[in-house]
């Protein structure tokens, strides 16, 4: 028995020393157990974030600019978009279009009616909402709305102008002096306002290229023919409509500068 219990005390420290080795040899791969699960969660946060940043990076722009500016208009709500086909080939873009050619009465009636709502008006509340873009007042009409214009017909007006001039011997024959001086400056005034709202709200669609008759030229030539996101004009200028102001019968001493 002393024998046995020499050789249980010879065996103790062994054994508790195998014990600690188990031990530690337990905490280490408890370690580098948490160690592996801490840096594979921080790899796969790295890789979610890299495609995050390519997403980011290449998301889908927004189709509307004034809507990502937050730009208000009280017509935004009747604003429909379609796409359509874009053509202005000579042989076919003219036929039963009204809006071209050599003055006539047909032509004047179309340019005539695309521009009989050039002046609306807008309630008080709607008003109110453009003044962070307006800063600055406008007449206001008896039963208290606002007269404003949509920058789309004073574009129109500006065409239509400049189409006149180019037949002034027909719509001005008598023009000279200060009056055709003045009436120069405003195509100039018109010529300037196109400019800069084709280059403020740029059209991206492509053009292709072709040569004109490569059996007897090198000439080459655009054909603009493209898909185009197209607002739905006639919706708009019915909601104009029935906030027209006619000017020619409206009493202007009715009128309050607010």
């Amino acid at each position: 028995m002393e024998a046995e219990s020499h050789e249980n005390e010879y065996d103790a420290p062994l054994l508790r020393a195998e014990k600690s080795s188990w031990d530690d040899s337990g905490r280490n791969r408890r370690r580098w157990k948490c160690r592996g699960v801490v840096l594979h969660s921080v790899i796969a946060s790295l890789y979610f974030l890299a495609i995050a940043a390519v997403f980011w990076r290449y998301r889908p722009r927004s189709s509307c600019p004034q809507c990502d500016l937050n730009l208000y208009s009280p017509a935004s709500e009747v604003l429909e978009y379609s796409e359509r086909i874009m053509t202005m080939d000579p042989e076919t873009f003219a036929a039963g279009n009204p809006f071209i050619g050599e003055p006539r009465p047909e032509l004047d009636n179309a340019w005539d009616e695309l521009l009989q709502n050039i002046q609306i008006s807008v309630t008080p509340t709607e008003f109110a909402n453009l003044q962070p873009q307006l800063n600055r007042s406008t007449l206001r009409l008896p039963d208290g709305s606002y007269m404003i214009r949509l920058r789309v017909y004073h574009e129109l007006h500006c065409l239509k102008w400049i189409r006149k001039w180019m037949h002034r011997e027909h719509y001005w024959p008598d023009l000279s002096g200060y009056a055709l001086h003045e009436r120069r400056w405003h195509i100039e005034h018109c010529l300037e306002d196109l400019r800069r709202s084709v280059m403020c709200q740029p059209s991206l669609a492509p053009s292709t290229f072709e040569f004109l008759d490569r059996k007897t030229s090198d000439a080459i030539t655009a054909d603009g023919t493209h898909v185009a996101k197209c607002a739905n004009w006639d919706a708009l200028d019915e909601w104009a409509a029935k906030r027209s102001i006619d000017l020619t019968t409206l009493d202007r001493k009715s009128l309050s500068e607010e």
